[in-house]
């Protein structure tokens, strides 16, 4: 956990020194375990600190990634939609997944993953997977959730 909000961290910085994606970039942070939560709703990256991700709490127990993904799906078809009724047909949200370990809800997780790739081959969808498991399982699960 420590590695994964460190990485959180840093990229949050590195967002907020970028002049064009600190203007235009919006982020929603969704933790997941044994159950998913919306850590923080859609919001302007220079509004976050970078110090937030060390507030995140999340279970060592479960990966449970078929929720963290469903709670992430939503989130972003709100943003799409929201995009949509102003006009901004083009909008295509980039979905970035860090987990620190293998998925521990089986066949949830493969549906799950299929419906990201899915949308990632349509080109609905951008994902960024990151892997901060450092377990070869983790790593290729997580590759599976984008195009190649």
């Amino acid at each position: 956990m420590d590695r994964l909000q460190k990485v959180l961290s840093t990229m949050i910085t590195k967002m907020r020194q970028n002049d064009i994606i600190s203007k235009a970039a919006v982020i929603c942070i969704v933790s997941f375990d044994q159950f998913a939560d919306c850590f923080i709703e859609f919001t302007d990256v220079y509004r976050i600190s970078s110090n937030t991700p060390y507030n995140l709490e999340v279970g060592k127990d479960k990966t449970n990634v078929s929720k963290g993904i469903r709670m992430s799906l939503e989130r972003l078809d709100q943003i799409v939609s929201m995009n949509s009724n102003a006009g901004n047909d083009r909008y295509v949200p980039v979905l970035v997944f860090m987990s620190d370990g293998a998925p521990t809800d089986g066949s949830e997780a493969e549906e799950a993953r299929i419906k990201v790739r899915q949308r990632s081959e349509d080109g609905k969808l951008n994902v960024i997977p990151i892997s901060i498991c450092g377990d070869s399982e983790g790593e290729r699960w997580l590759r599976g959730l984008s195009k190649e």
